[in-house]
């Protein structure tokens, strides 16, 4: 599966920080993949930026809790 990413911030150095979210249910429990990350300029296009070209890359996955009323 892809991780939906946005730049959120230029560097100074001709790389772009990222970060993305996306919702998966792993044995029918809903969590939160995060990923964030540098990229090279170069190695951006509006496709898709494959995880093995993120610098820094930091990915955390967040068990998401239903509300009482559900």
């Amino acid at each position: 599966e892809t991780v939906p990413v946005k730049i959120v911030e230029k560097m100074g150095d001709d790389t772009y920080r990222i970060r993305g979210q996306q919702y998966l249910t792993i044995k029918k429990k809903q969590y939160k993949l995060i990923a964030t990350g540098l990229v090279r300029a170069e190695d951006f296009n509006d496709a898709e930026v494959s995880s093995n070209k993120l610098l820094e890359a930091q990915y955390d996955l967040v068990h998401v809790k239903r509300a009482a009323n559900e």
